[in-house]
């Protein structure tokens, strides 16, 4: 079964790509140094091409960054490490740090990153098909049940009220 994109990203495992099977595992304390270095000089390198805005400005803004460096804003596990984690550049820039002693470098991991989108989209195209030998293919690749979906699943949806819904209360 592919791995998805959530997946790849919960290592430890295998991930193959281009013929090439790279190997995973958990970040180390450097590694995850490294991903908050390259968030940090991104915000600086935001603030350098700023061009728009006059030298004082830029100068607060640059004060601005460097305060949130300092405050801890771009650390691993950070709010902002998360919201990076969710885009597919910072995907890629953890893929190429976290795969880097196995030749792996900027432009492998964006095309990594892509293919794994690629798949994803697939799966979803898939599954809004009528076809259901596709869906039963799509769910099949998301680890569901062929039938998950059909009214022969042996997954039910509950047809009875909760004891304590709105309609069961006001009939009291």
């Amino acid at each position: 079964m592919n791995q998805s994109l959530a997946d790849l990203l919960n290592s430890p495992g295998d991930f193959p790509f281009e013929g090439v099977t790279y190997k995973l595992g958990q970040p180390t304390v450097m590694q995850m140094g490294q991903y908050a270095r390259w968030l940090e000089q991104r915000a600086r390198e935001a603030t350098v091409r700023a061009t728009d805005l006059d030298d004082d400005t830029r100068r607060v803004l640059l004060k601005d960054v460097i305060a949130d460096i300092a405050a801890g804003v771009y650390e691993w596990g950070s709010e902002t490490c998360c919201k990076a984690m969710q885009l597919p550049r910072g995907q890629a820039k953890f893929l190429a740090i976290m795969l880097a002693d196995q030749g792996v470098d900027d432009e492998t991991a964006d095309r990594m990153i892509a293919s794994r989108l690629a798949d994803v989209v697939s799966l979803i195209q898939i599954a809004v098909s009528d076809d259901p030998k596709a869906m039963a293919a799509a769910l099949n690749q998301l680890g569901l049940p062929s039938n998950f979906v059909s009214s022969g699943s042996p997954i039910r949806r509950s047809t009875g009220r909760s004891k304590k819904s709105k309609r069961s209360r006001s009939r009291k």
